[in-house]
């Protein structure tokens, strides 16, 4: 087995360091959009999908639950497993975002009695559900060590929020069409992300157990 080159590892270095930055700078479209939302909504509204965002950001990490960073670690190890891995990590978020989003509606219900703040965190416990897969797939991309492709979806992830989320507002849409547009931007992402990993490892479906 023949070991690369100092010059080809220094390219590969180069390109992974430049599409990691890609990612990190793709969050000022996420800065521009809560500062968007922060001058159009108002103090009162911007407050409420505040809530409704933190709500859903901690729902999120207990449907991931770490698998995100087993899906790295397992794919760079062995390519094989990409598929399978994918597979059945897809088939147990099913439970554990069933039982997260039952956490979330008991939340919203007992804490925020107005029905606009109620809808926006059903609709963003949603979008953490959908990022939740994106996630996987994601760090099923890092694993097969294609950073180019996986700062494809993160920047195309966050692109579409940006654009969804200030149409909507510019739409005058308020609180509600601003949570949409976030189911909406993810299911886009995931999309995408969807059809560049299946180019990657093949075929991938949902395992039943």
């Amino acid at each position: 087995m023949t070991s690369a080159s100092p010059a080809a590892t220094i390219v590969r270095t180069a390109r992974s360091l430049l599409f990691a930055s890609a990612s990190a700078g793709s969050g000022v479209l996420l800065l521009v959009l809560l500062i968007v939302a922060g001058r159009v909504l108002g103090d009162e509204q911007y407050g409420r999908f505040s809530f409704a965002l933190a709500l859903a950001t901690i729902i999120e990490t207990l449907i991931d639950f770490g698998l995100k960073d087993i899906a790295t670690r397992s794919v760079a190890r062995d390519r094989n497993l990409a598929a399978r891995l994918v597979r059945h990590t897809f088939g147990l978020k099913v439970v554990l975002a069933a039982a997260a989003l039952a956490v979330l509606v008991a939340v919203a219900t007992l804490l925020r009695p107005e029905p606009d703040v109620r809808l926006a965190c059903y609709l963003l416990g949603a979008a953490a559900v959908l990022r939740s897969y994106l996630m996987t797939l994601r760090h099923t991309l890092n694993g097969l060590e294609r950073f180019d492709l996986e700062g494809l979806v993160v920047v195309a992830d966050r692109g579409f929020l940006l654009g969804f989320g200030v149409g909507t507002l510019w739409a005058g849409w308020g609180l509600v069409g601003l949570t949409a547009a976030f189911v909406v931007g993810r299911i886009a992402a995931l999309g995408l992300a969807y059809a560049v990993t299946r180019r990657q490892v093949g075929p991938i479906g949902m395992a039943r157990r």
